[in-house]
């Protein structure tokens, strides 16, 4: 996961950043991520399925539409 995850910080943010802060970049939301539960292991971190709560959902839902998203299209939002 460790270089698929950096090739694709690296795709999003072309050469605007050296390879030191995107590897902080990288430790960073890893830890993160962990934090919310969407990451699990010590050491290799694997990616794990997330059951969100109703409130999660609640404020995911009204971001988006806050984007102007509605109806399904909410169901797309980041």
């Amino acid at each position: 996961m460790h270089n698929e995850y950096l090739d694709s910080i690296r795709a999003h943010v072309d050469t605007r950043l050296n390879d030191s802060i995107l590897d902080k970049v990288r430790r960073n939301s890893s830890s993160t991520w962990t934090q919310s539960g969407h990451l699990v292991g010590r050491v290799r971190k694997r990616r794990q399925t997330v059951s969100p709560r109703f409130g999660a959902v609640s404020l995911a839902l009204w971001l988006g539409w806050l984007e102007g998203r509605v109806a399904e299209d909410l169901l797309g939002s980041f």
